[in-house]
């Protein structure tokens, strides 16, 4: 792939939408759900087949969305005129898209309907829409003061939250993932490519290496479900933001580039077509995932932009699930998260959001799926404050969940930001930019330049490695996720809910004393997080303890726990398990309990004790 770095200012910056970058509320129009498309759960096999025979009935056809749990869509083609609707979105005719999209509606709500009254499943839903929410040597780190965009980039943002007095005691370990929930990662920017995760059970020579193509050999090496996930995956694949329908499909590639043909054409449709639409700003969701990565984990110490969070050695999955428009479908959604959690990521940060806090089936059903499986879920709470009937005294879903640590965007005194959504189910507040009329505070990070930002700019190339500021709750989130990252490289042991509530215990309060509605438990503080780990008190002695090491692993590994474990493999069966010891450790020779040789790939290790449970993956290589 041909790209050059840009180490100047992109002189043209492009406004972005809710869940992403922030902009004040104006006219874009946000479908609720994609038309000829409901996903279902249906309650057993002889169900399922009788599924199909109603989806025959209706024109219809069914496939599964995920790999492990049993999630499904039903397709079909809408009624409604496609190129009326698919030109009046890109001309900007706001009526007749609306108009469309209600007569399509109807469609899918009769569907759902069917669906559900036939009795074949536990639940059946539409495929509603979603929309992206120690002091190093690199040069931009340093505070000039002006924190506005025509000041050029710094990073008073990671002064705020202590990170310098934090990198002291850690700056992250290269055993800790943190999945970019996302549009995709530039996997070859130069402030990231160091830490980009490289799947092991994929990485056939052993070397390492991100763009190593010698690896992509069309085989699903490590027997997870997912062919030549080498550095993550993508569950968008071409699908432009712009379509009446979204098509489904999915590739290996998360990687944002211009040249190269993952099987939708060259140029590859992930740098937007710099046309825009009504949905969103033209290539809105390119760069989301970039900025949001260099946020959590740009590489420190390089001499090169910025500094993340964890960015002294954490490893970055990118899961592609956002397209360039900056929207994404639950389906997308559901599948990135399960992959993410079977890959093995620690913590999985979610900078997107609904114009709901009510949850959908699909949807917490794998926020469950990844709870369970002890990974930290971190989520923007959302840029839609003071919208009437959205955003007023709630948090978008997923921050909503009570299985996430929902986080808010603030400004330089640690106060809320205007567009930051708030209320009950938000945990803490962290650096995301301030924005009234004009923006006062911005948060600067890594970005990959777009079709539109090329045609803006015309010393940019589409895909060139770049650097740029953005303002949003979505900034705010992978801020808490570095913070986690580096709380589980200093203590691996630390279960989901124990992260969250360090997070909450050591935030600086900006209000009352304690929690509250705009900011919840104030600013988080990566410091005082660290450095509670050395006081007792702070540990929550109801939660289990579970170390795996190594992970992956090839021949042994070491399990030490706090209770009974059992080992699973990908489709849930039990293969293996271990009653409690006074050693609290035991070894896995990767056999089941017939001494019979498993394959490689992804198990899960549960630990229980009573009524308390803890799980994480592991990946065995052979």
């Amino acid at each position: 792939m041909r790209r050059r770095t840009i180490l100047s200012i992109v002189a043209v910056i492009i406004p972005f939408a809710v869940f992403g970058f922030y902009i004040p509320h104006r006219g874009y129009y946000r479908p609720s759900f994609a038309l000829g498309q409901a996903l279902f759960n249906p309650t057993d096999e002889v169900a399922l087949t009788q599924l199909h025979e109603l989806a025959d009935a209706e024109n219809a056809t069914i496939h599964k969305v995920t790999r492990r749990l049993e999630i499904y869509m039903v397709s079909w083609e809408p009624s409604i005129d496609r190129e009326a609707y698919e030109t009046a979105a890109r001309t900007g005719d706001i009526a007749t898209v609306k108009t469309l999209q209600e007569q399509g509606e109807l469609e899918v709500d009769r569907m759902v309907e069917l669906i559900k009254s036939s009795g074949l499943v536990i639940w059946a839903q539409p495929n509603s829409y979603r929309y992206i929410a120690y002091t190093p040597n690199d040069p931009y780190f340093p505070d000039d003061g002006d924190h506005t965009p025509s000041s050029g980039p710094d990073q008073f943002d990671k002064a705020m939250i202590h990170c310098p007095e934090a990198w002291d005691i850690q700056k992250g370990s290269e055993s800790i993932i943190l999945a970019i929930l996302d549009s995709g990662v530039d996997v070859d920017h130069p402030d990231l490519t160091a830490n980009i995760w490289v799947n092991p059970g994929e990485d056939a020579d052993g070397d390492g290496e991100v763009g190593d193509w010698d690896d992509v050999n069309g085989l699903d090496n490590d027997g997870n479900g997912y062919i030549d996930d080498l550095y993550g995956y993508d569950f968008v694949g071409g699908v432009t933001g712009e379509e009446m329908t979204p098509p489904d499909q999915e590739d290996w590639n998360p990687d944002i580039h211009y040249y190269g043909d993952d099987g939708w054409g060259e140029p590859d449709p992930s740098c937007g077509n710099g046309s825009g639409s009504i949905f969103m700003p033209a290539d809105g969701g390119v760069s989301h995932g970039t900025h949001c990565a260099g946020i959590a984990a740009a590489v420190m110490d390089n001499a090169t932009m910025f500094a993340g969070v964890a960015g002294g050695g954490c490893k970055i999955l990118p899961v592609r699930i956002g397209n360039p428009e900056g929207s994404m479908t639950i389906s997308d959604i559901v599948a990135g998260i399960e992959f993410a959690t079977i890959s093995g990521a620690h913590v999985i940060s979610m900078s997107l959001g609904g114009m709901s806090s009510e949850p959908e089936p699909a949807e917490s059903t794998m926020i469950d799926f990844a709870w369970s499986a002890g990974v930290v879920l971190v989520a923007a709470s959302g840029n839609m404050a003071g919208i009437p009937f959205i955003g007023n005294d709630t948090c978008a879903y997923p921050a909503s969940s009570h299985q996430t640590i929902a986080v808010g965007s603030c400004d330089i005194s640690g106060n809320r930001a205007s567009f930051s959504q708030h209320g009950s189910m938000l945990d803490v507040v962290a650096p995301g930019g301030a924005s009234e009329t004009s923006i006062t505070e911005t948060i600067w990070s890594t970005w990959v330049a777009s079709v539109a930002d090329a045609n803006d700019d015309p010393s940019l190339d589409p895909g060139d490695h770049i650097y740029n500021h953005a303002e949003g709750t979505s900034m705010a989130c992978p801020q808490v996720t570095g913070i986690c990252g580096l709380l589980l490289s200093e203590d691996p042991t630390l279960g989901n809910e124990e992260i969250r509530d360090i997070i909450n215990s050591t935030a600086d309060d900006v209000m009352d004393p304690g929690f509250d509605l705009e900011t919840g438990y104030g600013l988080v503080n990566a410091y005082n997080a660290l450095r509670s780990l050395s006081i007792c008190e702070k540990r929550n002695p109801n939660i289990l303890k579970l170390d795996i090491r190594p992970n992956p692993f090839n021949a042994s590994c070491t399990i030490t726990a706090d209770g009974d474990i059992e080992i699973f493999d990908i489709s849930g069966r039990l293969v293996r398990e271990f009653e409690e010891t006074t050693a609290n450790s035991v070894f896995w020779d990767g056999k089941d309990e017939a001494g019979k040789e498993l394959p490689s790939g992804i198990y899960l290790i549960r630990v229980s004790s009573g009524e308390r449970a803890v799980n994480r993956p592991v990946t065995l290589l052979k």
